[in-house]
């Protein structure tokens, strides 16, 4: 992906931008691009105004899998699920990312798949990131990256920090120049 390419994935879209710095999203998604050029299956849990879902699916190949997971409190999610409609590769499942039925249905999704990515940005409070971490690692294959974002906030960071120090895993981190949010990419041994 150029800067070009990018850029309109970023900015041109009507329901706005990602919620992320792009210099942090454009450092990780070069990231990726160098390290982990072949992604088949994505993970997101937040799925909002489907922002990075643009990315995500710009990312996965033609065989791939996208499963988005959004509560949808805020009304946005089947405006993204209409735009990939047409789109075989990408699932979205409305609910609570930590209810069981959500998480027999994203394992339904995946179909014996594990994902090359999990990507946590839903609910920020302590219990929700948490267990989004304990529920969804499990469904990330060895060698796969679990990726937080909003390392900024403090319980978030510290949540990361703590994982980071693990054996499981190594670890890369963007942050941006201005007002960083911070996204911690885990990966998985």
């Amino acid at each position: 992906m150029n800067k070009e390419q990018f850029d309109s994935l970023f900015y041109k879209h009507p329901l706005g931008g990602p919620s992320q710095h792009p210099d942090e999203l454009w450092n990780l998604i070069k990231w990726l691009e160098t390290n982990y050029p072949v992604i088949e299956t994505i993970i997101e849990i937040g799925v909002f105004k489907g922002g990075t879902t643009r990315f995500w699916n710009a990312l996965i190949s033609s065989t791939g899998l996208y499963v988005g997971i959004d509560l949808n409190d805020r009304g946005l999610v089947p405006s993204v699920q209409e735009k990939y409609s047409l789109d075989d590769r990408m699932k979205f499942i409305i609910g609570d990312s930590t209810d069981k039925q959500v998480l027999l249905s994203c394992s339904d999704e995946l179909d014996g798949r594990k994902a090359d990515i999990l990507f946590i940005d839903g609910n920020h409070r302590p219990e929700y990131f948490t267990a989004d971490y304990r529920n969804y690692e499990a469904m990330v294959k060895a060698g796969g990256l679990i990726i937080f974002h909003d390392l900024a906030d403090v319980n978030i960071g510290r949540f990361y920090n703590e994982l980071k120090l693990s054996t499981e895993y190594d670890n890369v981190e963007f942050w941006g120049q201005k007002e960083p949010c911070g996204i911690g990419v885990l990966i998985k041994k």
